[in-house]
């Protein structure tokens, strides 16, 4: 009798497409199309660590098919779907219902007639039980809109990929009329990405990129050492807030703040481009790797958020920024008025 090596299955592979129709920007349209699917799998909605916004609230018409035709699904959790198919590809499509917000923040998703934020943790579906397969994701845009994120860009400019599902949900991506700056620190390209607002205010963009690239410069000299291989600041106009991720920051910048007064930028943007390191590379130890459902709280953020917060001041300072309150114009002093400001 001959013996028979086991057959070998082709990797999973996602490919996914996000799809924004000029005329209806209530949300936005995901379609997954999974190759080499197992025959019974899950998909959910991952967790951030810290904030949970709950975007599996926002899906409307979950519907799945295969290469065969047969199917079954039941959504066994509030993040979580159970799914049954007979052939080896399975399409998932669904729309991402955007939520009505008062005041906008930066790391949430939203779509006006100038562009948006889409993609990461409040956009993409994922297989807890296959995180490490690659994916490819095709942007469907208005002609006039551009692209920005942390994702792996490829020869086509709609078309990027993602090695892992973390790596996935941790890329936001800018979408719009944007306006866009590069440069260079240490041999890698950073790139600002500006979404406005409109009639948004002008201000002096050569001002903020050269005072980007200060910061940048002096967070790099302090760890020698880059744990990305490009980095992508988006800035948004009309949005408060900031995130921070691995290889870009989201991050709420009024055009009539950067026209009038661009310092107060400053200690906001040095302080998510800190957290690169100290959160997203040296991480907290309760932080698991991706999930979804309730997360464990971490004890450890007084060192990821207080040391960032000391060294964002000081990043400045080296860098010879000015600073936003001039009541402050010395270290020393600068440690005076929080301790202050604390007791009081």
């Amino acid at each position: 009798m001959g013996l028979h090596s086991p057959e070998i299955k082709n990797p999973v592979q996602i490919d996914y497409i996000l799809t924004v129709d000029s005329t209806d920007f209530s949300g936005y349209n995901v379609e997954m199309q999974i190759h080499n699917a197992p025959h019974v799998f899950k998909l959910a909605m991952a967790t951030h660590h810290e904030y949970d916004d709950r975007f599996w609230r926002y899906i409307q018409n979950f519907k799945v098919t295969s290469s065969q035709g047969n199917v079954k699904f039941v959504k066994s959790d509030s993040a979580l779907w159970q799914i049954s198919v007979t052939g080896d590809n399975a399409f998932i499509r669904y729309k991402i219902n955007l939520p009505q917000q008062s005041s906008r923040f930066a790391h949430r998703p939203f779509l006006s007639s100038m562009g948006g934020l889409v993609g990461d943790i409040h956009s993409f579906m994922y297989m807890p039980d296959e995180m490490n397969i690659s994916s490819t994701v095709t942007f469907h845009l208005p002609k006039t809109w551009q692209i920005a994120t942390g994702l792996e860009p490829t020869k086509k400019i709609n078309i990027f990929t993602a090695s892992s599902a973390e790596i996935l949900l941790d890329c936001p991506v800018l979408i719009g009329r944007l306006h866009k700056w590069d440069f260079n620190a240490d041999d890698v390209t950073y790139t600002i990405a500006y979404l406005p607002v409109d009639g948004a205010a002008a201000f002096d963009s050569s001002t903020l990129v050269n005072d980007t690239k200060k910061i940048v410069q002096q967070a790099v000299n302090l760890f020698h050492g880059i744990p990305y291989k490009h980095y992508t600041f988006l800035l948004e106009d009309g949005v408060n807030g900031a995130m921070e991720h691995s290889n870009s920051v989201t991050l709420g910048a009024p055009s009539r703040m950067l026209a009038t007064d661009m310092k107060e930028l400053y200690e906001e943007l040095a302080h998510e481009f800190f957290h690169t390191w100290n959160l997203m590379s040296i991480k907290p130890a309760e932080y698991t790797p991706l999930n979804y459902g309730q997360q464990q709280t971490s004890a450890g953020l007084w060192f990821s958020e207080g040391f960032t917060m000391f060294y964002a001041d000081l990043l400045l300072r080296r860098a010879g920024l000015p600073l936003a309150d001039i009541a402050d114009s010395t270290r020393i002093s600068h440690l005076q008025s929080l301790i202050a400001r604390y007791y009081s």
